[in-house]
Formats: C-alpha cells, structure tokens, sequence
C-alpha cells in the first residue's frame, strides 16, 4: 500500500522560503562578480580611534563599535537558509549607554537588508524581493553609510514611484536610471535629516550640505555610465 506522506503546507512553505534564498544568493553571487571601476573617494573611518569594538571571531564582522562620537553602535543578524547573513537592527545609544534610535525602524515595510556585498558592489531590489544588499562593514566608514543611505533611497524612490513599463524600456537609454540616481540622493538627504532628527550622528555634522555628498552622487551615476559601457 502507497502510503508516503504528502507534504504539507508548512513543507511547502519552507520550501518556498529555502527556493527564495537560493535565487537571491544566486543574485548576490552575480552581482559581486561583476566588473566595477574601484572608487576615488577616501575612505573616512566612523570608529573611534581606541574605542571599543566587539568582532565576530568566526565571521570576522563587526558586532558593536565606538563611533567618532562616543556613541555606541550594536548590530544584530540572524542567518537564513542558504547561509546568508541578514541585519536585523542597527541600535545607537549614547555615551551613558541608552538606547536611542533604530536606524532599521525607518526601512520601507517588509525590506531586508544583507551585510554579503564585496566592495563596491552594493545594490537594491525593489518590488516583491525587497532586499538591500550592503558590505559587512557599512557602518565602519562615512562611505559605507553613504552607499547605504543611497539604497535606502532608492527604495523609498521606488515605493513612492513604481518602475512603470515605460521606464522599463527608456531605461535602454540609461536616462531613466540616471534620474532614478538623482531622486535615490534627494531622498537619503531626507533620511539623514530624519535620523538627525533622533538625536544621532549618521554622518558627520553638516555632511549632507557639503561637497563631499556631491562627490558621492556624481560617482554613482559615472558608475552607471561605466556599466552601460562594458
């Protein structure tokens, strides 16, 4: 008598989830192969010289650091199927140890953000994935937390504006994608005016009005112009 047992929902579902995974680490795999020019902004460190840093000794990431400020900063993963490691909070307390902002509580509903970007390689799905993919260190350096506040507004951009199938094929020109660059900048300017806002430096004071943020929007789109042109 047959009697194997049919898998049930919840099989179904895990098996879903684990299949998502899979497709989204295939992605991240793609993605960080690809070719890139190296950038000519310099790094500017955000931990403090001889503070306190907490590193995963199996991973080699960064638990909690001191900032150039003195405040604290504590990162939380998990790892999901297939071994990628997701952030799941990025908590600042000031010096006297008090929690004070969540930078993931302003993340658009339902996004996910992973730390398994190589260098340069950061990137964002919008739509029903909704993953942002960073380097495990994105919060060490001003130029890690520029790229993320970049993504982030992208996907603000995209929550507020949908690509429609006419951006779909004007993007063959690079134009809609270089507008999509411009919108993502105005939007992450807001975002560091929210966090500040909060009563913690994300960047240094007066870091968003001055060249330097200039210098990063300029660099993204000649990135664009970089991948049109392989």
């Amino acid at each position: 008598m047959f009697n194997e047992k049919l898998p049930s929902s919840e099989d179904n579902q895990e098996e879903m989830a684990v299949h998502h995974w899979d497709l989204i680490a295939h992605a991240i795999k793609r993605m960080n192969e690809e070719d890139i020019e190296p950038s000519a902004i310099p790094v500017e460190s955000m931990i403090r010289e001889e503070g306190d840093v907490d590193v995963d000794g199996s991973s080699g990431r960064i638990n909690s650091f001191e900032q150039t400020d003195g405040a604290m900063v504590e990162v939380n993963r998990k790892v999901e199927e297939g071994g990628l490691s997701r952030v799941e909070d990025v908590i600042f307390h000031d010096k006297t140890g008090k929690e004070v902002f969540n930078l993931f509580s302003i993340l658009p509903k339902d996004y996910v953000v992973l730390d398994e970007a190589k260098e340069g390689h950061d990137f964002m799905v919008p739509g029903s994935a909704r993953i942002i993919v960073v380097t495990h260190d994105f919060l060490c350096s001003v130029n890690g937390r520029m790229i993320f506040l970049h993504e982030l507004g992208h996907a603000y951009d995209y929550d507020e504006k949908p690509r429609s199938q006419s951006e779909m094929i004007d993007a063959m020109d690079g134009t809609a994608e270089k507008e999509r660059e411009r919108n993502a900048w105005k939007q992450a300017k807001e975002v560091v005016k929210i966090i500040r806002d909060k009563g913690v430096n994300f960047l240094p004071e007066g870091y968003e009005d001055s060249a330097m943020w200039e210098d990063f929007e300029e660099e993204s789109i000649k990135q664009h112009n970089y991948r049109e042109e392989k």
